[in-house]
């Protein structure tokens, strides 16, 4: 029989969350990070079930609720920590599963997209040393592609292209493509653009393949859209 919420809604609601708690305690201390959330996954989609089978109706967000503060909010903090060592050593399948769950906290996103944007900027700093050193306008770009390429696979394959960390991704690019280094000795990062810009399209009337100029022009133009100063274009 369904149990009515008339009698015992908030006594469910109580020992849903002593019971969330215990076993969020418990399954923390038993495994690491990537385990516990394989096995939250897990609860959370077994309680679902549960609940629609035997819980009023009106009862089954409530309780929704409070299995997801017990089981992610309450360790949210340490869960993000965890987060940044899974970015830096590219445990994309975890990275997924984080997602899976921060994605039902109020602001659960945005604050994993506000680290996702820090890495991002730390993993283009190279390229901004290398203008600093003064590179070639294709070592510039083969520098800024690795980073956006890297990234722009993890938010499509990991973060279910999540508007959040998509937004991340594009302000990490603008301020790396937009960061200046020694402009009275080298070239800044629009002239390396342009210069590059200018190479692929002298090719046009050379044997290269048009395929091969195409590719290099979506490359550009992926980069292109992050120039802040395009009076040089």
């Amino acid at each position: 029989a369904v149990v009515s919420t008339q009698s015992t809604g908030e006594r469910l609601l109580e020992n849903t969350g002593n019971f969330y708690q215990k076993e969020a305690q418990k399954l923390y201390e038993q495994n690491d990070v990537s385990n516990y959330m394989i096995k939250v996954i897990e609860k959370l989609d077994e309680e679902e079930l549960r609940l629609r089978k035997f819980i009023h109706h009106t009862s089954i967000s409530p309780c929704k609720k409070e299995c997801v503060n017990k089981l992610i909010a309450d360790i949210q903090d340490r869960l993000l920590d965890e987060y940044k060592v899974m970015l830096k050593d590219e445990h994309v399948e975890d990275l997924s599963r984080l997602y899976i769950l921060i994605r039902r906290l109020n602001e659960g996103c945005k604050k994993m997209a506000d680290i996702f944007h820090d890495h991002i900027f730390e993993n283009g700093k190279p390229s901004i040393e290398l203008m600093a050193r003064g590179c070639t306008p294709q070592e510039y770009v083969d520098a800024l592609l690795v980073v956006y390429r890297k990234f722009t696979n993890i938010v499509s394959n990991n973060l279910s292209n999540d508007q959040n960390f998509t937004d991340a991704l594009n302000r990490a690019m603008t301020k790396m493509v937009n960061s200046t280094g020694d402009t009275k000795k080298y070239p800044r990062s629009s002239e390396l653009l342009v210069r590059h810009a200018d190479h692929i399209l002298r090719k046009v009337n050379k044997n290269n393949s048009l395929s091969e100029i195409e590719d290099q022009l979506r490359n550009f133009i992926d980069l292109f859209k992050y120039v802040e100063d395009k009076d040089l274009f």
